[in-house]
């Protein structure tokens, strides 16, 4: 009687701690996996499921973990899990980005352990943790730190410059590079006659800008400026409201940025920052 009493404590017991493993699994934010040795998913927790774009493990479960690595890191992902079966011990997290079926992507922080019968490993099991928000994080303090490094570059070539032109010039060199585009064109106003005045540009114009000139009445991107006021971006030069598509013919660019350059509340000028690609902006 003891002895069963003992057996249904121990099973009691066996069930409580499955209940708790079964609810840190499931409930746990981290991705679980377990994968055979031929890379196959046979286990995955809900979390994981999610990362990968699905809404239950089962639709997970039998897939190659390889496929949701993006083509660009294959050859390393492979590599890392090849040098992690061979070493037969826990190995130092990784980062990976996930390619989803929908197209989206994510970045993870990958830490795989082997799965071992004897002296054999026969499969791996690991966490998977979401890192894509830190890392957006990390990358914008990157930009920030390298855009503030550039602008403190361009103060002091520019304080550093013989004369205004030679300012300008320095300027148009070096503005495109901050907002690392192909080139950059900077045009002054002549607000009393509605006039543009091209100044400096980088790139193939760079010797010939500051000699071209508009024909009056002619929609050109720097009117439109002043005439808005602020910030304009023009993702497609050759169908916009903001410049006549004779003009646009005559330079490489297909997208711009348009700056306006302002000192005690007067419009000076602009910059235009150009791409000589179709480019997308982004609000920020």
């Amino acid at each position: 009687e003891e002895q069963a009493r003992t057996l249904v404590d121990r099973e009691a017991a066996l069930r409580a701690s499955g209940e708790k493993y079964y609810r840190l699994v499931t409930e746990i934010t981290d991705g679980i996996f377990v994968v055979d040795e031929l890379g196959m998913l046979s286990f995955a927790n809900p979390a994981l499921a999610r990362l990968l774009g699905f809404e239950h493990p089962e639709q997970v479960v039998g897939k190659g973990f390889i496929e949701f690595v993006a083509p660009a890191m294959l050859n390393e992902v492979v590599g890392y899990f090849r040098q992690a079966v061979e070493s037969g011990k826990p190995s130092e997290a990784t980062t990976v980005e996930i390619v989803r079926p929908d197209g989206t992507t994510a970045v993870v922080e990958v830490k795989p352990a082997p799965v071992m019968e004897g002296n054999k490993v026969v499969g791996m099991k690991g966490v998977v943790r979401d890192i894509t928000e830190r890392k957006r994080a990390e990358e914008q303090l990157r930009l920030r730190a390298r855009q503030m490094a550039l602008l403190n570059g361009i103060t002091h070539a520019a304080v550093e410059a013989q004369d205004f032109p030679a300012m300008l010039q320095t300027v148009a060199d070096r503005l495109g590079e901050l907002f690392e585009a192909d080139d950059c064109y900077l045009t002054l106003w002549d607000e009393a006659g509605q006039r543009t005045s091209p100044a400096a540009a980088s790139g193939p114009a760079r010797a010939t800008y500051a000699t071209m000139a508009f024909p009056p009445g002619e929609t050109t991107f720097i009117a439109s400026l002043m005439r808005a006021g602020h910030t304009l971006t023009v993702e497609d030069v050759f169908h916009s409201p903001y410049l006549s598509p004779r003009i646009a013919a005559q330079f490489p660019a297909r997208s711009l940025l348009g700056l306006l350059l302002i000192a005690d509340g007067q419009k000076l000028g602009a910059a235009l920052v150009a791409f000589n690609q179709p480019h997308h902006f982004t609000p920020d």
